[in-house]
């Protein structure tokens, strides 16, 4: 696909240049400075002894302490010292562009950049290019190392990159582990992490519940990582446009104990990175802000991704989506009606034995309901055989024996309801590299335009025959598997990702690597998984999500992008089907959830029957999945939010609490002067509680206009959401 024609910016992009140094040979070492366009933030850079060194300060206070740059290889010399400043120069940018879905209708980009060419002082003389970009909302870091003499293939053993922080920040984090982001997030003080995570095999909760065991490895967090200064200055550090490079997470570094370092997730032999010069590393980020809700509607890492490359984008739209797949957290069905030996040994019993739940009777029903009720496509999982234990199958062609797949598509097309197919690769990623061309072309030409696929277990090259009795020995797992996170998986993803593309598939990623703005070129990609979601809540092992859960996912997952947290969960105890598992939350917390977590591909992931006539049913029928603007009402990590999204004329609320009973405070300025407008609110009843009452609720309607306060009544666990109606 070839690059997309800078036509879709409303203002084209406007750069200056000022050149600072040049040709600085034998002279002194010296400060070069970068401002944001508000001169809030500041980078300041130097070389000291040759070495490269970066300081931050937000509103005149060092945020970032002096932190060192740099890069350790296998196969030739470091490139992290013994540097001289060849040149360096300043550019201001400035564009307006338009995003196909999201959180606004225009997105504005605006960073002043401050790029260095750095030389080393040998004989050998080689050029490594240092970029610093700097915007209102934070900052971003970037290597270069160009094609040159005497480089002919670069092994990145390490990358030096540090975030030295000045004190002992309180953190939301979960820690790094390589191949899985379902983990529950902690708040501690940064000194606590070591003895949490040295533990986190043993006694973790989250550890015993997470399906995919992995080794321990270094103390190390995933990004985003937030954080917060005793000073009330609010940090998260991410990165942004990942490509043909691994996962930066980030490790506590023993010498200096606030000390943060890139760690890169290694190939099998301890490689972090295989490349060719020219080599370009992912932006490294920092988000840097007094008020939280500003990591709610930031578009930093989207503005260091490159324009789409997608041509025609007719194809996307937002998606609003039910599916079988609940039935099979719950188990109502089973996903494969082959019985126990068709999948995995050692599943629990809720799922196998059931009725198959992918079975054309059984999706045509589905259909039915989704027609009425103008949800307009249905997924279907577990329509094909995943066989986890014979050498090379064709799965993502070959239905089960009681589906067919394009009597169920061409059903669907009779009752305007498209299907959204699902593949899971359960870590084969070579056999589905093997068959997604022709795959995702039937898909294509059946007139599937929406996928979801997933890799749920450990990447593998080749297929081969899996003692899955002693799946979760991680003993010989460096030897020859890949992480999920490493540098070949992400090369994989975007395969994955292109070949949707020129199909003109949109597709929901789960188990992928995190978003780290790619959607800005590939806006097909539609939502991403990297989080503990409502699956959680069923599965045996554990207490599922805790309320607070929701309550931290904006400001720490959701800073990345778009989520499939699967939200719409009416029936939150499901004791029909087991126990004791149950949804930590209120109905209406659940409801608030489809303002509060953003996504162009929502679903409403409860069974038909718990919707069929449910009046709060018309709230999950009614709120859009992309929006023209944002407003974070109130912001408080850990314990509450309030998200208001505009769609044409009308406002959609959510607000929601940790295990809290909370009021709070609104006013309505974000409403049209003159106009006057209805709120539908759907609200937890008076007696609602999380634990003891979860699905009481009421429904009320009142007029309102610009400027009228409001107050928002949320029960322990629980949340409030409302249509706020133009008249």
């Amino acid at each position: 696909m070839k690059m997309k024609n800078l036509s879709n910016l409303i203002l084209i992009g406007t750069i200056s240049f000022c050149t600072i140094t040049c040709n600085q040979k034998n002279k002194k070492e010296k400060i070069l400075n970068i401002k944001s366009p508000n001169e809030s933030i500041s980078i300041n850079f130097q070389l000291q002894n040759g070495i490269p060194f970066y300081q931050v300060d937000f509103k005149n206070k060092s945020i970032i302490d002096t932190s060192r740059l740099g890069f350790e290889f296998a196969n030739i010399p470091s490139l992290k010292d013994n540097f001289e400043i060849d040149s360096s120069y300043i550019r201001s940018f400035s564009e307006t562009w338009k995003p196909k879905t999201g959180q606004f209708s225009t997105i504005k980009n605006e960073y002043n950049e401050l790029i260095i060419r750095l030389k080393e002082k040998s004989t050998a003389a080689r050029t490594l290019i240092l970029y610093f970009r700097v915007f209102d909302e934070g900052l971003a870091i970037r290597y270069e190392i160009p094609a040159q003499k005497g480089v002919d293939s670069i092994l990145v053993s390490d990358e030096l990159t540090q975030f030295n922080l000045l004190g002992n920040h309180k953190a939301w984090w979960n820690e790094a582990h390589y191949d899985s982001y379902e983990i529950m997030y902690n708040t501690t003080p940064l000194s606590d992490v070591k003895s949490l995570i040295q533990n986190f095999n043993t006694k973790s909760e989250a550890a015993n519940e997470l399906y995919m065991k992995n080794i321990a490895h270094t103390l190390a967090f995933n990004t985003p990582l937030t954080m917060v200064t005793s000073d009330s200055v609010y940090i998260s550090f991410h990165e942004a446009n990942l490509t043909k490079y691994p996962e930066m997470t980030l490790a506590l570094e023993d010498a200096k104990p606030f000390r943060l370092k890139s760690d890169l997730v290694p190939w099998p032999d301890g490689i972090k990175v295989r490349a060719k010069t020219n080599l370009i590393s992912p932006w490294r980020t920092v988000h840097i802000t007094k008020n939280p809700a500003d990591f709610m509607t930031s578009y930093l890492e989207e503005n260091l991704n490159e324009p789409s490359k997608i041509d025609d984008e007719s194809f996307i739209t937002p998606i609003k989506y039910m599916g079988v797949w609940w039935g099979y957290h719950i188990g109502k069905f089973t996903w494969d009606p082959r019985g126990a030996r068709g999948i995995a040994d050692g599943l629990d019993d809720w799922m196998i034995k059931k009725p198959h739940g992918a079975s054309t009777e059984n999706t045509k029903k589905y259909i039915d309901f989704a027609s009425k009720n103008k949800i307009p496509f249905l997924l279907i999982e577990g329509w094909n055989p995943t066989n986890y234990a014979i050498d090379s199958v064709d799965n993502f062609q070959k239905s089960h024996k009681d589906f067919d797949l394009k009597k169920v598509v061409d059903y669907g097309k009779s009752k305007n309801v498209e299907i959204v197919i699902h593949n899971e690769s359960m870590g084969q990623a070579k056999n589905l590299e093997l068959q997604m061309d022709s795959a995702f072309s039937r898909y294509n030409k059946l007139g599937i335009r929406a996928m979801k696929v997933g890799w749920a277990w450990h990447l593998e090259t080749k297929n081969f025959n899996r003692n899955w009795k002693g799946r979760n020995d991680t003993s010989k797992y460096i030897g020859g598997k890949y992480f999920q996170h490493s540098q070949w998986a992400v090369e994989h993803y975007r395969r994955v990702l292109e070949c949707a593309a020129k199909n003109k598939q949109m597709v929901a990623l789960h188990e992928y690597i995190k978003e780290t703005g790619i959607r800005r070129t590939y806006p097909n990609l539609m939502a991403l998984e990297g989080v503990r979601g409502n699956e959680y809540n069923p599965w045996n092992k554990g207490k599922g999500n805790l309320p607070e859960h929701v309550t931290i996912i904006p400001f720490t997952r959701q800073l990345a992008g778009p989520i499939d947290y699967t939200p719409g969960i009416f029936d939150v105890l499901f004791d029909k089907y087991k126990g004791p598992q149950r949804v930590n939350n209120t109905l209406a917390n659940q409801l608030a959830l489809y303002v509060v977590f953003w996504s162009p591909m929502q679903m409403a992931a409860d069974l038909p029957e718990n919707y069929e006539n449910h009046p709060a049913f018309e709230f999950i029928k009614n709120v859009p999945t992309t929006w023209d603007t944002t407003l974070v009402l109130n912001a408080s990590i850990g314990d509450y939010t309030t998200v208001v999204r505009k769609n044409g004329k009308n406002w959609y609320l959510g607000s929601v609490t940790d295990e809290n009973k909370r009021s709070l405070n609104i006013k309505l300025d974000f409403l049209n002067a003159n106009k006057s407008y209805q709120m539908i609110i759907y609200r937890d009843a008076d007696d609602a509680d999380w634990k003891t009452n979860p699905v009481a609720y009421t429904i009320e309607k009142k007029m309102v206009k610009k400027g009228d306060n409001y107050i928002l009544n949320l029960a322990a666990g629980g949340g409030q959401a409302i249509e706020i109606i133009e008249k």
